[in-house]
């Protein structure tokens, strides 16, 4: 890590957190140790180790609500000291801590730029913020014609869902359902929404009605091909027999929801 700078790399470091294995104290040192590199490693996201069905490391398991809880309370501490060293946190913690913590997201200036995002990291955030700042003010009052639009997400995106949906509630002949979907195919600890599977989706939307459906893009990599079991989106489509967008942003989301022609 120290020689990656000198080969134009910039290192951005995760730390799994398994617990009984790297937290506590341990996990203690491994920021205090990437802290010290702070002038060559770019920041640090801290993630609960994500068990799927297919797991089968000894001694592993899944964090308990209360130590998220701890984990949040450690790294209000180091990022009060890294803001006031750096000028910016260095740590930041996944969507998916705060939630099993039942912790309130950080605001959008604590995430410095969302460094982390393509860990997914300030990803609910991000979204929430450019709803608030950029889509909510292009809400239409009705659409033409009436419009039934499903948005499907995984377990720990849906209640930020929930509340954009709610600005939407008086739009005339707009009717938008929020639907969860379980992960079965990696088992129901997993619940981000860029690990949802093909199969899953399908199952869930079999034989429900709706105008328009919309799938996170995050599902289909990062070129938008396939879910990780391989599904396309017109697979998908043809499965369900539903009409399938694909959106990422605020904006995505909601011209997808609203336009006639989406």
């Amino acid at each position: 890590m120290d020689r990656l700078p000198d080969l134009g790399v910039e290192p951005k470091g995760q730390i799994v957190i398994c617990p009984g294995l790297n937290d506590g104290d341990v996990l203690d040192r491994s920021v205090h140790d990437l802290g010290e590199r702070a002038n060559t490693v770019d920041s640090v996201a801290i993630v609960p180790v994500g068990l799927t069905r297919y797991s089968s490391g000894q001694g592993l398991r899944s964090l308990t609500a209360e130590e998220a809880r701890q984990v949040v309370g450690r790294a209000r501490v180091w990022q009060r000291s890294f803001r006031k060293s750096l000028g910016r946190d260095f740590v930041y913690l996944s969507d998916e801590l705060y939630f099993l913590a039942g912790s309130l997201l950080p605001s959008a200036a604590r995430y410095d730029g969302y460094r982390q995002l393509q860990n997914g990291v300030g990803l609910t955030r991000l979204l929430l913020t450019d709803w608030a700042q950029h889509a909510r003010s292009e809400i239409p009052d009705h659409v033409s014609p009436p419009k039934r639009v499903i948005w499907v997400c995984g377990r720990a995106a849906e209640p930020a869902l929930h509340r954009m949906a709610l600005d939407l509630r008086a739009v005339g002949s707009l009717e938008v359902e929020v639907l969860s979907i379980p992960n079965d195919f990696f088992g129901g600890a997993i619940s981000v929404s860029g690990l949802l599977a093909g199969r899953d989706i399908v199952k869930h939307l079999r034989g429900r009605q709706a105008d328009v459906t919309i799938l996170p893009r995050s599902a289909f990599g990062f070129e938008g091909r396939q879910t990780l079991d391989g599904w396309t989106v017109d697979n998908i489509a043809r499965q369900s027999g539903l009409r399938i967008l694909l959106a990422q942003t605020a904006d995505e989301l909601l011209r997808a929801t609203v336009t006639a022609e989406s």
